[in-house]
């Protein structure tokens, strides 16, 4: 009984790690932001004492909620910055306000025009905000009336009062694939670096039962790269419009290595000879195993390509993976890994037991 549960612990692991990352990356919610904000330019020309209505969309907020909400449009140069508080803020529901700033004659910087940052600031929801999303016009001096309307922004918090994944631009809910797409890619290049050790163990030993490990490794692979792949492709359809995208080299240098282990399984089907079979693939599987690093890793980074942390795009280390969201990242990478290596260790079981009732008849 001991035997059996410390053989089967690393498959509880894996259940639980897969149900707590599911759970948990689908449960969570994104953290607060602002969809849009109308309107997105305004000419202070003159204007010194003018009022200026803005119309805010939020995204997971809770305006309705709020006890202290604050909003600011905060505008930077390189060695100043102006900020401009929000006069009155008319809450319409818990994701639409309206924003009332009294806007000045210009602003101390030397520029016609100014880009501004728009923030807000929740108890509950912490700080978020639109960056580089409103246009000021007409800031050069005009007369000598000058209304000082500078302010500070003080915040109570800069982060949510609960936990919340981060809010990107463009992958909004889909962020939530990385749980998916990433760790099966994980789990894939694992299972294939085990099946690349056991076709060298093969050339040494000549023993058929590492062959066999070598291929159904393979096999599990290759089910996690489909699996990767398809995900990759749902993620590519809602954040890039398109379900693959044909000049990016990482779409294209994983294609090309799933063709090659597709082939390394037609390869072994058309040997009859089992040892001419398995040192044939063997040595094919070392050469594929050889291409998996420049197709993947090499040739993406040397050219641009929409993923990130290749072709001059910022990894997710840097931009999307947060302390909240590696909470959830990393047990996946293990769960699927986990699964992946369950799947081939139940084939191999299966092929020992077909061979010893073949080798008995």
């Amino acid at each position: 009984m001991n035997k059996l549960i410390y053989q089967s612990w690393w498959k509880a692991a894996a259940v639980i790690l897969l149900l707590y990352a599911i759970i948990v990356g689908l449960s969570v919610p994104l953290s607060p932001a602002i969809n849009s904000i109308s309107p997105q330019s305004f000419s202070i020309r003159n204007a010194t004492g003018s009022f200026l209505q803005m119309n805010v969309i939020g995204y997971n907020t809770h305006f309705d909620n709020s006890t202290n909400l604050k909003a600011w449009i905060i505008c930077n140069d390189e060695k100043d910055t102006f900020i401009l508080c929000g006069n009155k803020i008319d809450i319409k529901s818990s994701t639409e306000a309206t924003v009332s700033f009294l806007m000045p004659a210009h602003l101390p910087f030397n520029h016609d025009t100014v880009l501004a940052n728009f923030a807000m600031n929740d108890t509950k929801d912490g700080s978020f905000g639109l960056d580089n999303s409103f246009f000021i016009y007409g800031n050069k001096k005009f007369g000598t009336g000058v209304l000082d309307l500078s302010c500070k922004a003080e915040s109570e918090s800069n982060k949510t009062a609960y936990i919340s994944f981060p809010f990107r631009e463009v992958l909004h809910e889909t962020i939530r694939n990385l749980f998916f797409h990433v760790p099966m890619w994980f789990g894939m290049m694992l299972l294939l670096g085990i099946s690349l050790f056991y076709s060298i163990k093969y050339l040494r030993n000549m023993r058929e039962d590492d062959d066999l490990v070598a291929v159904e490794f393979v096999n599990a692979g290759l089910l996690m790269g489909i699996c990767g792949i398809v995900t990759g492709m749902v993620w590519a359809q809602y954040t890039w419009g398109h379900w693959w995208v044909k000049d990016d080299p990482k779409l294209n240098g994983a294609a090309v290595v799933l063709l090659e282990y597709f082939a390394y399984i037609i390869l072994r089907g058309s040997i009859n000879d089992e040892r001419q079979k398995a040192r044939v693939s063997a040595v094919y599987n070392i050469f594929a195993a050889a291409s998996v690093i420049p197709l993947l890793f090499i040739l993406p980074k040397m050219n641009d390509s929409l993923h990130p942390g290749n072709g001059g795009n910022p990894g997710f280390k840097a931009y999307d993976l947060d302390k909240t969201i590696r909470l959830v990242f990393y047990p996946a990478v293990m769960g699927w890994a986990l699964l992946g290596f369950w799947l081939a260790s139940l084939r191999i079981r299966i092929k020992r037991i077909e061979h010893k009732l073949y080798e008995n008849e």
